[in-house]
């Protein structure tokens, strides 16, 4: 297909990267020339190490409760799409990352009620291994 239109040469520093020839996925390296900066790297979230910043995504695989509440959470937004998972229905899935990829802190505020900031610093201690502390936390002392 032919598009009318001027001819620009590629920046130096994209001769044969990715971005001249927009194939695959770019490299780090590539990235970084492309922002102009380092970008820094994040570790992947861990037991004992997380926060109210962190999602019930990110912790389910570390705490059983949260995994529990993944599964509950999966089930009521089913039921508001006729009682089935449909992982092939886009506004489903929305749904559903929405739900368990937020923080815990935004959970608190869009629970409408449902879970209290009690409830989410319980579940966090709880998350990092610490049980006692988390009911505690949930008990308000």
């Amino acid at each position: 297909m032919k598009v009318s239109g001027e001819n620009i040469e590629a920046p130096a520093w994209q001769k044969g990267s990715w971005y001249e020839k927009a194939k695959g996925l770019p490299g780090r390296e590539e990235w970084e020339k492309l922002m102009g900066h380092a970008v820094p790297v994040t570790e992947e979230p861990k037991k004992g190490h997380f926060t109210l910043d962190n999602t019930c995504m990110e912790m389910k695989d570390s705490f059983v409760v949260m995994k529990i509440q993944y599964k509950v959470t999966e089930n009521i937004i089913a039921k508001s799409y006729g009682g089935k998972k449909d992982m092939s229905n886009p506004s489903y899935c929305m749904t559903l990352i929405c739900a368990v990829d937020c923080p815990l802190r935004a959970a608190v505020i869009n629970s409408g009620g449902t879970m209290n900031d009690s409830l989410a610093k319980g579940l966090l201690q709880m998350a990092n291994g610490h049980y006692l502390k988390g009911i505690a936390a949930m008990l308000g002392k």
